[in-house]
């Protein structure tokens, strides 16, 4: 309750980032890595050196560990896009931003 509480001092505005401060006491008190993309979050991980890792590159880890396809996480990330959740790119654009960035090679 003590994590959950300084997470929240820093984040929750008017009930929301109540889920970040909620996965980022979790991770903090079991040493677990939250998988957070708020900006806001990933100051309050740094300040409390929470492990994290943001969405994409956990989905792009797993397409290139053979774990998820890129046809099933460009349609996840489209399903995402299309409830206000925000990517660096559009609809159908996950693939390409992959390629671009590198984020399917080999570590």
């Amino acid at each position: 309750m003590a994590a959950f509480a300084d997470f929240s001092e820093l984040l929750v505005v008017g009930g929301r980032n109540l889920g970040e401060a909620g996965v980022l006491a979790l991770a903090r008190t079991t040493g677990a890595t939250a998988v957070i993309d708020d900006a806001a979050a990933r100051r309050a991980a740094d300040a409390y050196k929470v492990d994290y890792c943001p969405t994409l590159r956990l989905l792009c880890w797993s397409i290139r560990d053979g774990l998820l396809t890129v046809p099933l996480v460009a349609e996840l990330a489209d399903d995402l896009l299309s409830s206000r959740y925000h990517f660096p790119f559009r609809p159908g654009g996950f693939a390409r931003w992959a390629e671009e960035n590198g984020m399917l090679d080999s570590p």
